[in-house]
């Protein structure tokens, strides 16, 4: 039964399913426009170091959409949060594009909460989500760096990673742009 829901599901693309199954392996990989992070909440300080740099690099890319209770496997696990704690959430990843510059505050991200699903019995995890966050593409005549304590990081989307750009590849994009 496991392989026949994987088939059926797998014929919707992940960029428009509205729920998923607990444990299900997905086939859409990691990508230039696709992260998947399998965290807990509350998050810890480097994981919402990495969800900015991911966020900005996509804002410099062609955009893009991290899944946040998902492991490097393609399996959703979900991420366990209450009501409050979503809205907590959303404000949290939102919020922290203040740190960025230029500001891209509400106009490029958007957070969603997909529910997980138990395979068996279609039912609805209590509280048992993957966060789902969509950027969209950046201004094509900007170049997003993210604040921090030695100054402005700009970064880039590359498969399956964000890489942070040199002063000459800053340049280089800047130039291209």
């Amino acid at each position: 039964i496991l392989k026949n829901i994987n088939q059926f599901v797998s014929t919707i693309e992940l960029k428009n399913r509205t729920s998923l199954y607990l444990n299900e392996k997905l086939s859409e990989s990691e990508s230039i426009d696709v992260e998947f992070k399998n965290y807990f909440f509350p998050f810890k300080p480097f994981q919402e170091e990495e969800i900015k740099e991911q966020i900005c690099g996509m804002l410099n890319s062609k955009g893009g959409r991290i899944y946040i209770g998902i492991n490097d496997e393609k399996i959703v696990k979900g991420i366990l949060i209450n009501y409050k704690q979503r809205d907590l959430v959303r404000n949290k990843i939102v919020n922290s594009t203040y740190e960025f510059f230029p500001s891209c505050r509400t106009k490029k991200i958007e957070v969603f909460f997909l529910p997980v699903k138990n395979f068996n019995t279609e039912a609805y995890r209590p509280s048992l989500f993957v966060i789902k966050i969509i950027v969209h593409q950046g201004e094509t005549t900007r170049l997003y760096s993210l604040t921090s304590k030695k100054g402005y990081n700009a970064m880039i989307r590359l498969p399956g990673q964000v890489a942070t750009l040199s002063a000459q590849e800053i340049e280089d994009e800047i130039i291209k742009r």
